[in-house]
């Protein structure tokens, strides 16, 4: 959601690791070396843990924009996307005694829907007959679209940041679409005298965020790296460009895994020493890119690189097709690191020491 909060590394990892050092601190800004790859952060607190290969942004779409402004001079960037929400609300809800009589008859759950708008919705149902002889009602539905192409802007403000958002902005009637897709698919669940609050697209409350945030990367995202910076991975929902559907905790999730992966065998396997029964055939070393990033000295803090003379040429909107091309594409990726990491076949046994007995023969069955 971008919002700072302490996360469950400890969980995961042994935090007594000498390998692992955690820090409440906050990431500021990325410290480069003279071949343009990232070597250190800068925290809120001036220090500079360096990296030995690579760097995995994970910050939260808030946090992760925010580090690459404030490392490349940029005052904002788009390609901001959230899940639009329509609240429907059916007054019953309001009515306590109403309500109690409901308890015994509730239906709840979450629906997915394959549909152009990729409408998905948590439910709560007043069933069949709970009043009397009374068809069920929707009582509440927290509506959501989950393919829209407006995107909007992610700028720096003070010492923090801000989004602006563009629901539905070159997408009129997007809203009650995606309304009528779900209640549809309701109707069709739960019998088609399903009592259904109206939706008002002009209401205060028409269309509220969600907190599922992607992209915010703008130009500066290229298939969950870093344009320009070679050892930068994206591992959290700025990777995504265009908008993803259904369970979007476990698509951050897997942004965060592919970066670890795609850190691992694509920059840091390069920089381990190599082991002394591989053959040894180096290759010429490349020419280093321009450095996008400041330089890290001994002891002087890093100038800060010239703001750019002309914004960078928009890229076009994303689609669903963008969508699909870049699922195919971490895949591939993925496919890729396991053979890459594939542990190889165990050794055969050594045979016995000279003069040592031998085995017993097996026994006659």
């Amino acid at each position: 959601t971008g919002l700072r909060k302490t996360t469950m590394y400890t969980d995961l990892v042994d935090a007594t690791a000498p390998q692992l050092t955690l820090s409440p601190l906050r990431g500021v800004k990325l410290l480069g070396t003279a071949n343009g790859t990232a070597s250190a952060v800068e925290l809120s607190d001036g220090s500079r843990p360096r990296a030995r290969c690579a760097v995995v942004l994970s910050a939260g779409v808030w946090g992760t924009s925010e580090i690459l402004m404030r490392t490349l001079g940029r005052a904002s960037l788009g390609g901001l996307w959230e899940h639009a929400v329509m609240p429907l609300v059916h007054p019953m809800l309001f009515n306590a005694t109403a309500v109690a009589t409901c308890l015994p008859h509730l239906l709840a759950g979450n629906l997915h829907l394959d549909v152009t708008t990729k409408a998905q919705a948590e439910y709560l149902i007043c069933g069949r007959d709970a009043i009397g002889s009374t068809p069920p009602r929707l009582l509440a539905a927290w509506v959501l679209n989950m393919n829209a192409s407006s995107r909007g802007t992610v700028s720096l403000s003070g010492d923090s940041v801000v989004g602006s958002y563009e629901f539905f902005a070159d997408q009129p009637g997007r809203a009650e679409h995606t309304v009528h897709d779900l209640t549809s698919a309701l109707r069709d669940r739960y019998g088609a005298d399903l009592e259904v609050p109206p939706y008002r697209p002009n209401g205060p409350s028409s269309v509220v965020a969600s907190h599922h945030l992607g992209g915010g990367v703008g130009d500066l995202g290229d298939g969950g790296r870093v344009e320009g910076l070679p050892n930068v991975f994206l591992g959290d929902m700025s990777a995504f460009e265009s908008m993803v559907f259904g369970y979007s905790t476990g698509a951050a999730a897997v942004a965060g895994i592919v970066a670890a992966m795609r850190a691992s065998v694509l920059t840091c396997d390069s920089t381990r020493p190599a082991s002394p029964y591989a053959p040894s055939h180096p290759s010429p070393p490349s020419p280093p890119p321009p450095s996008l990033l400041p330089s890290l000295p001994p002891s002087l803090p890093p100038p800060l690189p010239p703001p750019p003379s002309a914004p960078p040429p928009a890229k076009p909107p994303p689609t669903f097709d963008g969508l699909l091309a870049e699922v195919k594409r971490l895949k591939a990726d993925i496919d890729r690191l396991k053979a890459a990491a594939s542990p190889s076949p165990p050794n055969p046994p050594s045979p016995p020491p000279p003069n040592s007995p031998s085995p017993p023969p097996p026994a006659p069955p």
